[in-house]
């Protein structure tokens, strides 16, 4: 009895083991399932961190890059207080003064456009003109801007407006207004402005051959229309 009895203890230890190495299987494969889910996780997680550490690195190259368009627009322009006391003389001359037109602003250009043939002229009859051009810009233009402006006292800024679009003129003298004396006009023409190239064009031939009242008139005519137009108001 006594050895039936110890093989039944014996069995029942063996079954104990068996059991306890079957839950510890079961441990080991359920930590095993739980490490994967782990390694998963993380992979997920990591790779959560490069799309942002992407997002980051984009973000500050828009910031950069943002930062360096604010960068150029300072160095472009100046940082005027707004509150500052006549702060538009910074950016713009409101006082005109036909010395400092035809000293800084304005760039005569002699002898544009070509000839018509119906003139049939010749090389020397277009140095001749060009002379007279010349001669006409520094005596008879600059009297008519001269004595228009005594006669009108807002006649500069109108003749300003009309070649440029602004009544004032630019802090500096980048901006040049062309007197063009243009051969692809006919003789006694009206004179042309155009405000987006910041052109005055004349009659390149005879200017109205030798007529000074007649140019005088023409000039009135076409800036007193052009700046009474609707679009100048």
């Amino acid at each position: 009895m006594a050895s039936v009895a110890m093989v039944s203890e014996g069995g029942y230890a063996m079954d104990a083991i068996t059991q306890r190495l079957a839950a510890a299987k079961a441990q080991e494969s359920s930590a095993a399932k739980m490490m994967d889910t782990a390694q998963q996780v993380l992979e997920i997680a990591l790779r959560n961190v490069e799309f942002a550490t992407e997002n980051l690195d984009s973000s500050r190259d828009e910031v950069r890059a943002v930062e360096a368009l604010l960068n150029e627009a300072e160095a472009r322009w100046q940082v005027i207080d707004v509150d500052m006391p006549a702060t538009h003389t910074y950016f713009a001359r409101p006082d005109i003064t036909v010395d400092d037109l035809i000293a800084n602003f304005f760039e005569p250009k002699f002898g544009e456009g070509e000839p018509d043939e119906a003139f049939g002229l010749t090389e020397t009859d277009v140095k001749r003109m060009k002379e007279k051009q010349a001669n006409f810009y520094n005596t008879g233009f600059k009297r008519f801007l001269m004595e228009s402006a005594d006669e009108d006292p807002n006649f500069l800024v109108k003749f300003v407006a009309c070649a440029t679009g602004s009544e004032n003129l630019p802090h500096d003298n980048t901006c040049k207004i062309n007197i063009v004396f243009d051969f692809s006009l006919q003789p006694n023409s009206y004179p042309l402005f155009h405000s987006i190239e910041h052109d005055v064009r004349l009659p390149g031939y005879e200017i109205f051959f030798g007529d000074y009242s007649k140019f005088k008139i023409y000039m009135h005519m076409v800036i007193g229309n052009f700046y009474n137009h609707p679009d100048m108001e």
